[in-house]
């Protein structure tokens, strides 16, 4: 005859029944369901470190090509400043860059 040692546990979840059969200690069922938590998060993490390090990605040439364009205005109102001071409009975009 077969000695059982442990209990039956069914449970509902989400609609689906989870029969588990010869449960020997509460301590089995929290171990396991420690395991799957700690791996969840570990998913969570590993993919909040993917979408932060590609929105830094995006982030850096964002502001890259904000300094090239404010660069870019500098140059362009320092040689507006000099053509109005002296008409030399050559001489004037040699100077401002």
């Amino acid at each position: 005859m077969e000695e059982r040692n442990g209990a039956d546990l069914s449970l509902k979840v989400a609609g689906q029944e989870v029969n588990v059969k010869n449960v020997k200690s509460l301590n089995t069922l929290v171990t396991i369901l420690t395991f799957v938590v700690v791996v969840l998060i570990g998913y969570a993490l590993y993919t909040h470190t993917q979408d932060a390090r590609e929105h830094a990605k995006v982030f850096t040439e964002a502001v890259k090509e904000q300094t090239n364009a404010m660069r870019e205005q500098t140059t362009v109102m320092r040689e507006q400043t000099c053509v109005m001071a002296h008409k030399d409009a050559e001489w004037c975009r040699r100077f401002a860059r």
